[in-house]
């Protein structure tokens, strides 16, 4: 039995990245496998309600001092690898797999070091860490962006193991055949779901901008919550340029795509980057067409013409024409095409390469 130990960094435990983990918990607690896989937070999760739970899974809370929450972490980190052996260790972070490559450095431990990023590599890798993406033995990339990325690194594509994000277990109830019944009202209405960054990653503030210059009418409903001061700048922009009546900020939603009605045309996301959002996979698996920015990474994986419209990152003129044309023809999206079109993102298509890529790391590892 080959043991695997995935090292998870501090997270808020309600984003698309605590979702795949979820999914690898479930998997490997409930199938059979030739891996016995391990989950550890060492510097814990905020919000520890979402995560699931199984015999070989160990996340608490973290501690409120942020330098001792660290240091605890990293000592947890130490004891794992001194004291219990694991065959392949995987990395979600860059800290953490710096740490793994100086203790096996240091240790002559003989562990496979994996690395598995969940966002834009462009933004979390400095110079002075691509030595530690060479030390890896092998990468499983989340994105076509991703992977040609590390390609152009200096990693062998034969090191580079390219596995998506699944979709998850969805729960459609209904078809969505009855888009003639709530398409013809001339709105076009865009559903937002995710962390409410007003600048930067997610930039709502593009969103909001680039809507207020559109001249067809339009419906956006935001579900989801961020820090305190881009909520703020998000709601007085709203009051300010006279939207409330426009614009429906409903907070954060354990399950947010129950208000992602049959009545919402598009989800629709701004990003500046992404590694590969969950959200736009899990609105074309509901088949719900979506509006995207062409990020660096991921979207393009995801948005094809047969489930939505990419638009130039921070271009306001090509996002007010895919605005445009997402209003005349968003009665020419079909259900089950757009459902199909991301069939490759089913959970168990998503497992077959993620046991594909372990197994392969394993043969190299035993060699």
């Amino acid at each position: 039995m080959t043991k695997i130990l995935v090292l998870i960094p501090k997270l808020r435990g309600i984003g698309g990245m605590e979702t795949v983990i979820n999914e690898w918990i479930d998997y490997f607690n409930s199938n059979e496998s030739k891996f016995e896989v391990t989950f550890v937070a060492p510097q814990g999760i905020e919000n520890i309600s979402r995560m699931h739970t199984g015999k070989r899974v160990y996340i608490k809370k973290p501690l409120a001092w942020l330098n001792l929450n660290r240091i605890h972490g990293f000592l947890d980190v130490l004891k794992l690898l001194v004291f219990s052996h694991y065959d392949i260790v995987i990395c979600l972070s860059v800290p953490l797999l710096k740490a793994c490559a100086i203790i096996k450095l240091f240790l002559g431990r003989k562990f496979a070091i994996v690395s598995w990023f969940h966002f834009s590599l462009n933004k979390i890798i400095k110079n002075s860490d691509e030595i530690f993406l060479n030390m890896c033995d092998f990468h499983l990339a989340i994105s076509s962006g991703i992977s040609e990325y590390l390609f152009h690194h200096g990693v062998s594509k034969d090191r580079i193991g390219l596995i998506y994000n699944p979709s998850g277990n969805l729960h459609v109830s209904k078809r969505r055949d009855v888009y003639s019944k709530n398409w013809n009202n001339g709105v076009l209405q865009l559903a937002y779901v995710g962390r409410v960054l007003w600048k930067g990653q997610k930039n709502l503030q593009f969103l909001l901008e680039g809507l207020t210059k559109f001249q067809l009418p339009w419906r956006l409903r935001i579900i989801g919550t961020g820090p305190k001061s881009d909520l703020y700048l998000l709601e007085q922009y709203v009051q300010i340029h006279n939207l409330t009546e426009y614009v429906s900020i409903k907070g954060w939603q354990a399950n947010p795509f129950e208000l992602v009605t049959d009545q919402m045309d598009f989800v629709i996301l701004t990003s500046e980057y992404e590694g590969l959002p969950m959200v736009l996979i899990e609105a074309i698996r509901r088949g719900i067409p979506v509006i995207s920015s062409d990020c660096p990474d991921g979207t393009k994986d995801v948005v094809s013409p047969e489930n939505g419209y990419l638009y130039r990152v921070r271009d306001m003129t090509d996002f007010i024409h895919v605005l445009n044309t997402a209003f005349y023809q968003k009665k020419t999206f079909s259900y089950d095409i757009v459902r199909n079109s991301g069939s490759k993102f089913d959970t168990s298509k998503y497992f077959m390469r993620v046991e594909k890529a372990l197994k392969q790391i394993d043969e190299v590892h035993e060699c």
